[in-house]
């Protein structure tokens, strides 16, 4: 159905992510400033909601673009909107910024195009237009593992984004941020691990606590040590676990990474322990785990970056013991014990097959 149109210009005023709407005048105008309409104007748009619906952050639309007979360009006929939840505002925005960016470095294999983003302020608004890829499809049901063959697939597209921003001179850029830089103080890690010990109760032994103790106080400078000793930094999506690809039906096409409202600069590795060390069960990844650490770094070497797989194993496995501080930062921010309980047994699991205590 057609709703009420409510933006105006170049940026949404009184946004409201239930009755928002693309304008044949916004889309016009954005869509010819980035380079996707050379001539003609947008002469309607037919607005609805998605097959896609509303996520934890954003409601998405389905946008069908009408053109005037003069239209001439790469402009779509058929987008997604993604609007974000005004309550989400510092969250979606960061991810409207990164698509605007990679518009503007032109197209990378295993992103979604972005046609145009839109950020206010003052509305709270933050709203992209992404290339609509009907040829995809989500890989299973969360949490069934998606196969071996589609594992891979993702695994090699995320090694292609990674290589496309290794070690590169944007990102001293500000928008990104380095991983590091968003740690907690020694004091806040201390707070937080008495907290979660109090609150756990007996479900915690008292191994654990000690090994999470050790950890609180050695890991920030295992880390620092690493970094003074490589430079193998790039841009991380820092939640991609493989239900934030989406695959095309063609084997030959790379599937692309969505979901960047996680964005930041830190070890290639963080992504491949938090999609396989924090996200399997130990029998499936004793299965496949070491087979798919090869298939990334084979496509690494494949787009010209010269990092051994003894540098990647290294940087996996101190990333693994990272990541079990994950579910106890999403335990504080009220998440649902079906998430971090979960992720935290997992965690710990991986952390001792991996010996990862030598690192510390």
């Amino acid at each position: 159905m057609t709703q009420t149109i409510c933006i105006f210009g170049e940026h949404m005023i009184g946004f409201d992510h239930v009755s928002s709407m693309a304008s044949s005048e916004w889309l016009t105008s954005e869509l010819a400033a980035n380079g996707y309409l050379l001539s003609g104007r947008v002469a309607a748009v037919d607005q609805r909601v998605s097959r896609i619906g509303a996520t934890m952050t954003s409601t998405f639309y389905q946008l069908d673009i009408n053109y005037t007979p003069d239209f001439a360009g790469t402009a779509p006929s058929s987008c997604l909107m993604k609007v974000g939840y005004p309550e989400l505002f510092a969250v979606t925005k960061e991810e409207a910024a990164f698509y605007d960016r990679a518009r503007r470095n032109g197209p990378t294999d295993g992103l979604v195009t972005a046609f145009a983003t839109a950020v206010s302020e003052d509305a709270q608004s933050a709203v992209i237009l992404l290339e609509d890829r009907v040829d995809c499809h989500p890989p299973s049901e969360w949490p069934l593992p998606p196969t071996l063959d589609l594992c891979e697939r993702a695994i090699r597209s995320l090694a292609t984004v990674h290589a496309r921003w290794w070690n590169s001179p944007e990102l001293s850029d500000p928008l990104f941020e380095r991983m590091t830089d968003r740690w907690m103080s020694a004091e806040e890690r201390s707070k937080l691990l008495s907290s979660f010990f109090e609150s756990l109760s007996d479900r915690l032994t008292q191994s654990r606590r000690t090994t999470l103790e050790n950890l609180s106080d050695k890991y920030p400078d295992a880390v620092h040590r690493r970094l003074e000793q490589t430079n193998f930094q790039t841009l991380v999506h820092g939640d991609a676990h493989f239900w934030n690809f989406l695959y095309p039906a063609d084997a030959s096409l790379r599937p692309v990474l969505i979901d960047w409202q996680s964005f930041s600069v830190h070890f290639a590795a963080y992504d491949l322990a938090y999609m396989i060390g924090l996200h399997w069960f130990p029998e499936r990844r004793e299965r496949f785990e070491e087979a798919l650490l090869h298939a990334y770094h084979d496509e690494l070497h494949t787009q010209g970056i010269d990092y051994s797989f003894d540098d990647l194993w290294f940087d996996y496995r101190l990333q693994v013991a990272g990541l079990l501080f994950l579910p106890i930062i999403q335990w504080s921010d009220k998440a649902p014990a079906l998430i971090w309980w979960p992720h935290l047994e997992r965690a710990f699991s991986v952390f001792d097959e991996l010996d990862c205590r030598e690192l510390l």
